[in-house]
This record gives structure tokens, sequence and C-alpha cells, in this order.
């Protein structure tokens, strides 16, 4: 487990270079130092993110006491479109973007929910379903995020109800650092590190630990 120290380290270290990508780990992360819960939409199924890839570190956390905060992962392809993390015929998603779910009445369209959107995050020129239209499916709608490598930070800012800047986002990822690396030795967190890893390729439904809500 050593090694694994090391690499969290590592990571605690970039996590703090602004515009640097966090990632499911980083979230759980935070979610325990905010002691909230994290439903993440991958197309139109939604996930708990402790439950996932940190269920033995959520034991002591009535989950009736913490607050349920909604993040839609998606992916970003090279003409500036949001497409849902979901790939037909993949089991493992392709997210490279966070943005800010929010729950929507039957009768909100999905436009509404969205800052200023453009078309090219609402029309996809690949097979693949738009995040916007995987989101309303589950019935979400989306808030846009900081599209330069700080969406993370910037969705974090925004539950917790704080300006959403650079001068914040960088109080978040000084927080999450300092966070892993008072805990790189730990054996729990080492493994929840090496379950995070999103380098390699991982089973989606693999990694459900029953955390899957039934959204459809």
């Amino acid at each position: 487990m050593a090694a694994h120290a090391d690499e969290m380290r590592l990571r605690a270290s970039q996590v703090e270079i602004s515009e640097s990508y966090l990632g499911f780990f980083e979230w759980v992360v935070w979610s325990v130092l905010r002691h909230v819960r994290i439903l993440m939409l991958f197309g139109s199924r939604a996930f708990d993110v402790g439950l996932m890839f940190a269920p033995e570190l959520l034991t002591n956390l009535p989950s009736e006491t913490r607050s349920t905060l909604r993040v839609v992962a998606c992916q970003v392809d090279d003409g500036g479109c949001l497409l849902s993390a979901v790939v037909p015929g993949s089991l493992r998603p392709l997210v490279n973007h966070f943005v800010i779910g929010i729950p929507l009445s039957p009768d909100h369209a999905v436009a509404s929910s969205l800052e200023s959107p453009s078309a090219s995050l609402l029309q996809s020129t690949t097979k693949r379903e738009t995040a916007v239209a995987a989101a309303q499916r589950a019935g979400w709608g989306i808030k846009l995020t900081n599209a330069t490598g700080d969406c993370a930070p910037d969705t974090m800012t925004y539950f917790q109800k704080i300006e959403r800047n650079l001068e914040t986002w960088k109080l978040v990822r000084k927080e999450i650092a300092e966070k892993i690396r008072s805990v790189a030795d730990d054996v729990s967190w080492n493994q929840v590190f090496r379950c995070c890893c999103e380098e390699e390729e991982k089973d989606l439904e693999g990694l459900v630990n029953n955390s899957l809500l039934g959204f459809q």
C-alpha cells in the first residue's frame, strides 16, 4: 500500500493546480468532507458515488442526515457538444466533464434549466445521445459549469452556496488536497483511490455495489 500512498500524495499536488481535472476520487473526498451524498448521473441512470466507490467509508455516516446533491457526468467532444457519458454497446462510461444536476418538474423544458445554452451543447453530430436529452429522461435538468478544467470545483462551490470563481475554486482544491494527504497512509482510503483510478477501463455495472437508484 506504500505505493498507493505515494500516488495519493502526488495526486494531492495535482489537485491543487488550477484547471487540472478532478475525478471520481475527488468527488468521494469532497462528499466525506462535506458530509453530503452525491448522486451522479451517467446517461439517464443515477448512482450514489459513495456507495459505488467507498461503501466502507460511509458506514458511520447516516444517510438520513446527509444532503443529497446531483451531478451529471458527461463528455465534451471536440465540437463542444455535451454528450452522455454512456457509450452504446459499452459498459465503460466516457467522462471528462461535470455539470450541475437539478430536478425538473414534469412540465419543465430542459432548455429552461440551462444557463445560456448554445446549439452546440444540444446537437450531437454523433450517434451518441446528448447529456441534456439523457438527463431529461431521468427527470433532471442541468446547469452549465466552467469548461476550462474547473468544472468539479465550480459544481462544488455551487452546492456550497458560495461565489463561483477562481479564488473559491482554489480553496476547494486546497481543502481536497489536504484531506488526501491526511489519509494517504490509510488502507481503506488506498483502496478507494485504487477503485477510482479513471485511467483504467472499468465495467460500470461492476462498481455499482447496490448504488443504482432505478432511473432508466
